[in-house]
């Protein structure tokens, strides 16, 4: 009920309890038997694919988002067992009263890098944006190491779950899929509506 309330008022919810840490270090461990893939001008960049330890190295960081293989991802466990154990069907059946489909499942390691421009930093989803997986859609995140403001937090407008008020002054040429920087959003929304979601190890959350 609470998450449900959650959604439907602030599009988000965060869980209030960890997932296990069996289940974290099982999926941490079905994801590192396979290497990355690097991203480029927001796409998978297939033909560059390196291991974990060279997407953190200071001067091999081709990309700040760097995405482990799909297949791998699909045959996880752990993860297996996170969609189908711990609710997450059934939150979606209840907020769309209709039967809900599991789309995908992506994984990526973020890594810092001292001289990243704004190119980069849209390239790698770090700017805000909204995701048009489908027409009606929840994404769930689920933290797979601590994750404060300094080590990139999700963060979310919670009035963005409903329609963008396009006939505000300032609004019309907007495009419908965009990166907008922050403060154009606070003028829109007001800065006390960003949510800054941080959280430790195996904390899960669940957006709209």
């Amino acid at each position: 009920g609470e998450c449900l309330t959650s959604l439907k008022k602030n599009g988000v919810y965060k869980f209030k309890k960890k997932l296990p840490r069996h289940i974290i270090e099982g999926m941490k461990d079905d994801f590192t038997k396979t290497k990355l893939a690097s991203e480029g001008m927001g796409q998978k960049k297939n033909e560059y694919i390196r291991s974990r330890e060279d997407c953190m190295k200071d001067f091999d960081k081709a990309s700040l988002r760097n995405f482990y293989d799909p297949k791998q991802l699909a045959n996880s466990p752990s993860l297996c067992n996170v969609v189908l154990q711990y609710g997450l069907h059934r939150i979606a059946s209840l907020y769309f009263n209709n039967r809900p489909y599991l789309l995908k499942a992506d994984g990526w390691l973020s890594v810092g890098k001292a001289n990243a421009g704004g190119r980069e930093f849209s390239n790698s989803a770090q700017e805000f944006h909204f995701d048009f997986d489908a027409l009606r859609f929840l994404k769930v995140f689920i933290y797979l190491s601590d994750v404060s403001v300094q080590s990139g937090a999700h963060q979310m407008f919670k009035s963005s779950v409903r329609r963008f008020p396009l006939d505000k002054p300032g609004l019309a040429k907007m495009p419908t899929y965009f990166r907008v920087s922050k403060q154009a959003l606070e003028n829109l929304y007001g800065p006390d509506d960003m949510l800054t979601l941080e959280g430790l190890e195996g904390t899960v959350i669940i957006e709209d």
